[in-house]
C-alpha cells in the first residue's frame, strides 16, 4: 500500500488521465440511451458536441440561487485540492497581510482541506497557472451558505458565471471591512439576481422539452 502511495504521488498524471479514460470509454458506451444530458459547466457542451456532432439535447440548468445576507464569521476561506499554484498564491496572500482572518495556512498543511465553517467570503484559484475552468459548483455551494465567491484571475470558460463571483486584486484584501463587506454583499447579490434571470430560461427550455418527450413516450405506450 506505502508503495502504491509513493507510485501515484510521482504518477498523479498518469493515474488522472487513466481514471478519465475509463470514464470516456463507459460515456460512449451508453450514449445512445440518452435523450438529454444535463451539464455543470459550458466546457462540458463543447466537449459532448466534438463527440456527438450537435445530435443530442444538452442543458445547464439550476435551481435558483439565493441572495446572500450579512454574517459575523470575518474570514476569508479556501478549501479543496491544495495544489502548487494554489499555495503560491497563498504565499503572497500572506506575505499582503489579508485582513480580515484566513484559513491560508492551515490549507497548505493538507493535501485536500475541507472547510470546517463559512465566512465572509471564498476564495476560488484556478488548479495551475493555465487552468481554464471555473467552478460553479464551489461558488454555488459557497453563496448557500452565506460566503461571496472570489477570484482573481479570469477564465477562459467563466463567461456564464461572471455572475456568481467577484473578482478582486490581491492589493484589494488588505482592505476588506464590514462597510466594503456591505457593498460587496449588493454588488454580488444584484449578480445573482441577473444569473436567476438567464438561468430560468434554459431551465423552461429544459421542461418543456421533457414534457414533449414524456407526451411522444406515452404516445408510444
Amino acid at each position: 500500500k506505502s508503495l502504491y502511495i509513493k507510485l501515484y504521488g510521482k504518477n498523479q498524471n498518469y493515474y488522472f488521465l487513466k481514471y478519465m479514460f475509463s470514464r470516456y470509454n463507459g460515456f460512449l458506451k451508453i450514449i445512445d440511451f440518452i435523450d438529454i444530458f444535463l451539464i455543470t459547466h459550458p466546457a462540458q457542451k463543447n466537449q459532448i458536441n466534438q463527440i456527438l456532432q450537435n445530435k443530442k439535447n444538452i442543458f445547464m440548468c439550476y435551481g435558483k440561487i439565493p441572495e446572500i445576507k450579512p454574517m459575523e464569521n470575518i474570514e476569508v476561506n479556501i478549501s479543496g485540492e491544495n495544489t502548487i499554484y494554489r499555495s503560491e498564491i497563498l504565499k503572497k496572500l500572506i506575505n499582503f497581510k489579508v485582513d480580515p482572518r484566513n484559513n491560508f495556512e492551515k490549507f497548505m498543511k493538507s493535501k485536500f482541506y475541507l472547510k470546517e465553517y463559512f465566512g465572509w467570503y471564498s476564495l476560488n484559484p484556478p488548479k495551475n497557472e493555465k487552468w481554464p475552468y471555473s467552478s460553479p459548483m464551489r461558488y454555488i455551494l459557497s453563496i448557500k451558505n452565506g460566503e461571496i465567491p472570489l477570484i482573481l484571475d479570469t477564465f477562459s470558460f467563466d463567461n456564464y458565471f461572471s455572475d456568481l463571483n467577484l473578482k478582486k486584486q490581491m492589493i484589494d484584501l488588505q482592505k476588506l471591512n464590514y462597510k466594503k463587506y456591505l457593498s460587496d454583499i449588493k454588488t454580488i447579490n444584484k449578480k445573482i439576481r441577473d444569473f436567476n434571470v438567464k438561468n430560468a430560461k434554459n431551465v423552461n427550455e429544459f421542461l418543456n422539452l421533457v414534457n414533449s418527450l414524456d407526451r411522444s413516450f406515452q404516445k408510444q405506450v
